[in-house]
């Protein structure tokens, strides 16, 4: 091979490496957006629970537990606006498949070089 088609190859082994880094860190911010968001669901109902059968019962027991809850709730609320999971695993998706295309392309471009190679 030649040194046009020795880097024609050598983008495409890299595309397929960022493709499936890519892909990869998109599933991962996926599953943090589960891991994050299912919690935050869970105490917030708890919470909303125990504020009610602390204001019926006027138990401070129950209020205790409140309001450790919303302070939960508003610290897992905050990570999750920080981080934006959904957001990134969008992102990382895109990027694997213009990563993708780029392979494509190159594909065809290694099709061109060696029809031309041939005919040379």
């Amino acid at each position: 091979m030649n040194d046009l088609a020795n880097t024609a190859h050598r983008w495409r082994v890299n595309a397929d490496r960022a493709t499936f880094a890519h892909r990869f860190a998109a599933k991962r911010w996926g599953s943090t957006n589960l891991w994050l968001g299912i919690p935050l669901i869970i105490v917030t109902v708890v919470t909303g629970f125990l504020s009610v059968a602390s204001f019926y019962q006027q138990s401070p027991s129950l209020a205790g537990g409140s309001l450790l809850l919303s302070f939960v709730a508003a610290v897992l609320a905050g990570i999750q606006t920080f981080l934006r999971p959904t957001e990134r695993a969008i992102q990382h998706w895109q990027a694997a498949t213009r990563y993708a295309a780029a392979k494509t392309r190159n594909r065809v471009d290694r099709f061109v070089i060696a029809t031309s190679e041939a005919s040379a």
